[in-house]
């Protein structure tokens, strides 16, 4: 291939990074190519007023690639927009949806402090029914009551730290010490682990002015300023949230309007953690925050998907429920139909009848019919019922579901060996399988198990309908 292609390869298409690139090309001998690389995205580089932490210019690169991924976010969160403001008239029924998009997102908050909770539990701290416990609790609630306080507000410093005094509980300003980790030290490829305290002052002024006077889009803006407050580290704790509760507010404040606040944009802390350490340390090391925006932004994108999803089922079950009431309305309206009484004039006459003799027939007697019984040497067939594949038992040890995965595989060069393992083991007629089982079989991501059921309904595996709020994959008989 040759070293042009590569360029566009790893930029335009996936905006990769040296590590990357020795990754996918399964050689460390890159550095030709990665200048190469460099090189080409150099002619492509916008420069922020932003500086890092080194005093270097904050870059943003603003090519084809990157301005189409932008570009797809923009456009669902705007079809997302739209959509809540058709279903808005109707204020009891949006005050519902609202409170579950809420308690989607306090899940995915809950998760990135390691404390999974289910949409019930949630949803109860969110509607107040069910008191806080435990600290993790408490703040879930503080970040609830900091997105509710978000009101097209000023943005500056005393914004920032209002910000963090709602999440925290507490009214301690910015962080007073420096961290004297290693990493800190180290002379050769140095990475921060975030700003010198005296600095933050500094540094949160450079931000202020960048979001209130930087003519990039609204989208640019506000994952700039979500990275450069994760680079920084202004306060002790509950960084990662100030930075979330900020890109809502500017996307606010630049025309998205308050529905923002209930996109669960938190999705992108749900990312592994060593992969949210890269996406902050390679936009460090190579002074370029597009690299925070390329992987940032594919988590915005599948939350606002993720939301869009969640309103059509929602609709989905309101018009249902509709539709059932008007059903029982109308059956009782039947019963309770009065009934029109009729007044005969002229009295009919009665005809009296004479019952007929019937012939008595001869009894026939009965004979019994004999039951033919099976020789017990006799085999009986297998029937291999409820099944969707028919070349295994309904029940399915371990070693058998490893051969029907193999023999997957073998067969649909289409399908990948995480679906195939998932189908190996869910592919019982007339059950209901969701994202979740598919997430805990293989160990991944939310985004990666919805992908992979879609494809698999795309190869023909599954049905895919819904149950309420929640998807639901359905097998479909196979040869």
């Amino acid at each position: 291939m040759a070293i042009s292609d590569l360029t566009a390869r790893f930029t335009d298409e996936k905006y990769a990074s040296k590590s990357e690139v020795m990754k996918e090309l399964g050689t460390s001998l890159v550095d030709n190519i990665w200048s190469n690389i460099l090189a080409y995205r150099r002619s492509k580089y916008i420069k922020t007023t932003l500086k890092c932490l080194d005093s270097s210019d904050l870059v943003l690169y603003k090519g084809t690639g990157i301005e189409n991924l932008v570009s797809s976010f923009e456009e669902k969160l705007s079809h997302y927009i739209s959509e809540c403001e058709l279903f808005s008239d109707d204020e009891r029924l949006f005050e519902q949806f609202k409170i579950n998009c809420n308690a989607n997102v306090i899940s995915y908050l809950s998760s990135f402090h390691k404390q999974e909770k289910s949409e019930a539990l949630s949803r109860g701290l969110v509607q107040g029914t069910l008191k806080p416990n435990n600290d993790i609790d408490m703040f879930l609630l503080r970040y609830k009551n900091a997105l509710d306080n978000l009101n097209n507000d000023d943005i500056n410093e005393e914004f920032i730290l209002r910000l963090h005094n709602l999440v925290s509980g507490r009214n301690d300003g910015y962080r007073r010490n420096d961290d004297n980790s290693l990493t800190n030290r180290v002379l050769i490829d140095r990475l921060y682990s975030s700003a010198k305290a005296s600095y933050i002052p500094l540094f949160i002024n450079q931000l202020i002015n960048f979001i209130n006077n930087s003519e990039l889009p609204f989208v640019y803006k506000g994952i700039i300023a979500c990275y450069y407050l994760n680079l920084i580290k202004p306060f002790s704790d509950y960084n990662e949230e100030v930075s979330l509760l900020l890109l809502k507010a500017i996307l606010m404040n630049e025309g998205v309007g308050p529905l923002i606040k209930i996109v669960p944009l938190e999705k992108v802390l749900n990312r592994p953690s060593d992969e949210l350490s890269k996406m902050l340390n390679d936009s460090q090391r190579y002074s370029d925050v597009t690299y925070f925006l390329y992987h940032s932004i594919h988590s915005f994108s599948l939350a606002c998907e993720e939301i869009s999803d969640y309103l059509a089922l929602f609709k989905g079950s309101v018009m249902r429920e509709e539709s059932y009431q008007e059903d029982e309305v109308l059956q009782d309206d039947l019963l309770h139909e009065e009934k029109v009484e009729t007044i005969e004039l002229v009295p009919e006459e009665k005809v009296v009848e004479t019952p007929k003799v019937e012939e008595v027939k001869p009894v026939e007697p009965v004979v019994k019919k004999e039951k033919k019984v099976k020789p017990v040497n006799e085999e009986l067939q297998p029937t291999f019922t409820g099944i969707a594949i028919n070349v295994v038992t309904p029940e399915l040890d371990e070693n058998e579901a490893k051969k029907l995965e193999k023999q997957l595989l073998e067969t649909d060069p289409l399908l990948r060996k995480g679906e195939a393992k998932f189908y190996a083991r869910h592919c019982v007629l007339g059950r209901n399988y969701t994202i979740q089982q598919f997430k805990k079989t293989n160990n991944c991501a939310y985004e990666t198990a919805r992908t992979g059921m879609d494809h698999l309904v795309e190869l023909g595996y599954y049905r895919k309908g819904a149950i309420k709020n929640k998807f639901i994959y359905t097998p479909i008989p196979r040869r």
